[in-house]
């Protein structure tokens, strides 16, 4: 596990579902990564409080041993 960096996002509405897509980036093996993290939620205003948290304090990026371009936050 290694710390990320999450500095935006953006909520998409399909019919009654939302999807927050929110890029990050991480260190490993001295080299910048990034990937995505999406969630789906029911309401807007969960999407929004899980947008904030993220950008808060995200929680560690996952990778896979040799490849980090194979990753996810560990939400």
């Amino acid at each position: 596990m290694v710390s990320d960096t999450v500095l935006s996002g953006r909520i998409e509405q399909l019919g009654s579902a939302y999807t927050l897509r929110a890029p990050y980036t991480f260190i490993a093996l001295g080299d910048r990564f990034g990937g995505q993290c999406v969630l789906h939620f029911r309401n807007e205003p969960d999407a929004r409080a899980a947008l904030e948290r993220l950008k808060l304090s995200p929680p560690p990026v996952r990778y896979k041993p040799g490849n980090p371009d194979r990753s996810f936050l560990d939400a």
